[in-house]
């Protein structure tokens, strides 16, 4: 989402939202008051919003929240938290809480972090006011002073970004320009190969600062299969990711795992042919389900089309789209004279 605010590039759309909170999770009850309060928080937006019923923590889990992780590994000293709220879209509100994380970005293009802390300041103070002033009016007039404070008020803060690439005006260079460009991509978790691979279905390609391309994709298939060795924990990582990326867009699915089917096929150096050709199988099979979804649907829409019936030389008021992406208006010409006559007999 700090990349769609900063780029000029119109056509940008992100996946979800990111907040990351610092705390300190090394104690469990940190971890599981946090787990409360975000409970807490969404049970006060349903009240406000439709429902005048209270739900379960169990309830309103199992409804809105989609993952829950927490990430212990005092080998590369990490100690963080996930918290996904799902959206039917897949642009999911990821609330990350992080005590030490050694790494936090993926590319260049994803390193960027809007610190919001003085606008949450701002306003919070703006509400005190607000309930003092309130306050205040049952009293005695004040609108002069409420006036003058008011000028102050509503001089917004400014609002910073940082770049944990290194460089932000490298970094927003490569995101203006759709450049994938990063650093140690074997440190990333899975290798980065995913997100990598939707990279490419969205228009970006590979900038050589250092790493050629083809050594980027070798080092990050690598660390992939590291990661997820077994086919059956391969298989739910990119049904997990096709989910949460793609929503139901089943031709965006298909077109990233062609694309994913390509860079494993070229870059992979780790695995033995067979275990090899067991992931591209796995993809082959995903990408032909998903092939066969968008078949059908082709097929309905032209059997519905096909069955529309009309009266003699009628031209019906109705334009469609066709797989050439041309437009057309269904006609029926006068049938011949002797044709109606033996329709008759």
């Amino acid at each position: 989402a700090a990349s769609y605010v900063l780029t000029n590039d119109k056509s940008f759309s992100y996946t979800d939202i990111d907040f990351i909170f610092r705390c300190d999770l090394s104690s469990e009850s940190t971890w599981t008051q946090i787990k409360t309060i975000v409970c807490e928080c969404l049970s006060q937006q349903i009240l406000s919003s439709s429902c005048q019923s209270s739900f379960s923590p169990i309830i309103i889990q199992a409804a809105y929240v989609e993952k829950i992780a927490r990430i212990i590994n005092p080998s590369n000293n990490d100690s963080w938290a996930l918290i996904s709220l799902y959206n039917i879209n897949g642009q999911n509100i990821e609330l990350k809480f992080v005590d030490r994380m050694k790494r936090q970005f993926q590319f260049s293009v994803d390193s960027f972090q809007i610190l919001i802390d003085p606008l949450l300041d701002y306003y919070e103070h703006s509400l005190k006011y607000q309930q003092k002033s309130n306050k205040k009016q049952q009293y005695y007039n004040h609108e002069y002073r409420s006036s003058k404070n008011n000028r102050y008020l509503y001089r917004c803060p400014n609002i910073s970004v940082e770049c944990l690439y290194g460089s932000f005006d490298a970094a927003l260079t490569h995101l203006n320009r759709r450049q994938i460009v990063t650093t140690s991509p074997e440190g990333i978790h899975g290798g980065g190969l995913l997100k990598y691979c939707l990279l490419l279905t969205r228009g970006y390609r590979p900038y050589d600062n250092g790493i050629s391309s083809w050594q980027l994709e070798k080092l990050m298939c690598s660390r992939f299969f590291i990661d997820f060795a077994d086919i059956n924990e391969q298989e739910y990582k990119l049904l997990s990711y096709l989910s949460s990326h793609f929503s139901n867009d089943d031709s965006a699915k298909y077109r990233y795992l062609l694309q994913l089917s390509t860079i494993i096929e070229r870059s992979t150096v780790c695995l033995m042919a067979h275990e090899r050709n067991l992931t591209l199988t796995l993809i082959s099979q995903l990408a032909t389900e998903y092939y066969y979804r968008l078949y059908d649907e082709y097929n309905t829409y032209q059997i519905t089309t096909a069955e529309v019936t009309v009266p003699n030389s009628i031209t019906i008021d109705v334009i469609y789209h066709n797989e050439l992406d041309e437009w057309k208006s269904l006609y029926t010409p006068l049938k011949p004279q002797s044709q109606l006559q033996q329709e008759e007999n």
